[in-house]
């Protein structure tokens, strides 16, 4: 690994071509406050994956953590390869926070996890991770409502498989609340 700082940094890795996520390199933003104090959640993102030839399989994702790891948000920007959800598909083509997504709603067996996956596939952009929230809140997903503590926002990629010294760059990374 190599890094700038906490939003610019690289990570190489091969890890063949088996199933299961490998790691989870990444950078994280402390909030610790309840969604009802959170006025506003914007972020920024930046990804650059230079493709080698062989198996590649990985997610660049948020992780949202609520409520002592309770509930994880995954938000699908950019993704390749034999990955997927958790969950069973809830709602196609819901426009939230800028993009348009496919909702997933499951359980891994700790934590329940609300995924949304990118229609477009994108590796830089802005935003609006407030609205994601108030729109799970809206649906009574958080048991809490707005009263649930949101914890911490991550970005960095859920790494499957790769070819031999396979690079992954966190490009930007920026939170406002």
């Amino acid at each position: 690994m190599t890094a700038k700082d906490g939003s610019n940094w690289c990570v190489e890795c091969s890890h063949g071509s088996s199933g299961g996520i490998k790691s989870y390199p990444h950078s994280g933003h402390m909030i610790n406050k309840p969604l009802s104090d959170v006025k506003q959640l914007q972020s920024t993102f930046g990804a650059k994956v230079d493709p080698k030839p062989g198996v590649l399989a990985y997610s660049f994702t948020y992780d949202i953590w609520l409520a002592s790891h309770k509930y994880e948000i995954m938000i699908w920007l950019d993704y390749k390869g034999q990955v997927g959800p958790i969950g069973a598909m809830f709602k196609d083509n819901v426009a939230l926070g800028g993009y348009t997504w496919k909702i997933h709603k499951g359980s891994n067996g700790v934590n329940e996890v609300f995924s949304f996956l990118n229609h477009g596939k994108t590796t830089s952009g802005k935003i609006d991770l407030k609205a994601i929230l108030d729109w799970i809140n809206v649906q009574k997903w958080f048991k809490e409502g707005p009263a649930v503590v949101l914890q911490e926002i991550q970005l960095g990629f859920e790494i499957t498989s790769t070819p031999q010294n396979m690079k992954f760059c966190l490009a930007g990374f920026t939170v406002t609340s």
